[in-house]
């Protein structure tokens, strides 16, 4: 141990480094001695211990870290609230447009006439929709069941085109699986 000059115990030093002259440990202790109570050690042990001893002294000290800190947290919680809300709001934007999605997909399927090639193709295209949107998703089949997309799959099964008729069979399918295994 490295005992700071004319501070031994025979000199009449009252005080004694805990670390070595040149290490990080001591460095470290330096540093958050000067940052926790606003300066270094430079007062004998006796002196500071009586002075925070007094009311006024030791609020000064511990109060101003303490304020600090409280300050810290709050804005910390504050920033994680709002970053909370931002991606509650986020969740809630995607689950609406995704079910407008849904809606625009089962309003495809119910209209159009049958005869013209582009309300085929409508369809086709609203029927792979509900297809990949099903796939893996049992929110989603039991929300396009409610918007009734089974009823224009089953009517797809009529049309001339197979393509149209493999589409529907293929959504259908996909609405009727269950993961609950």
């Amino acid at each position: 141990m490295v005992m700071a000059k004319g501070q031994d115990g025979r000199r009449g030093g009252k005080e004694k480094r805990r670390y070595p002259a040149f290490s990080a440990a001591y460095f470290k202790q330096k540093i958050l001695d000067a940052v926790s109570c606003g300066g270094t050690r430079r007062r004998s042990v006796d002196m500071e211990a009586e002075l925070c001893v007094l009311p006024a002294v030791a609020d000064a000290c511990g109060g101003k870290r303490s304020e600090r800190l409280a300050e810290l947290l709050m804005v910390e919680a504050k920033e994680e609230r709002q970053r909370g809300e931002a991606e509650a709001e986020e969740v809630v934007r995607r689950k609406v447009e995704r079910l407008q999605g849904f809606e625009r997909a089962v309003k495809e399927l119910e209209g159009g006439k049958d005869e013209e090639e582009d309300g085929v193709m409508r369809k086709v295209e609203a029927a792979m929709r509900v297809r990949r949107a099903c796939r893996d998703d049992a929110e989603a089949r039991a929300t396009l069941a409610m918007l009734g997309a089974i009823p224009p799959l089953v009517a797809m099964l009529e049309l001339a085109s197979s393509g149209a008729r493999v589409a529907a069979l293929y959504a259908l399918l996909n609405l009727s699986i269950g993961n609950d295994l």
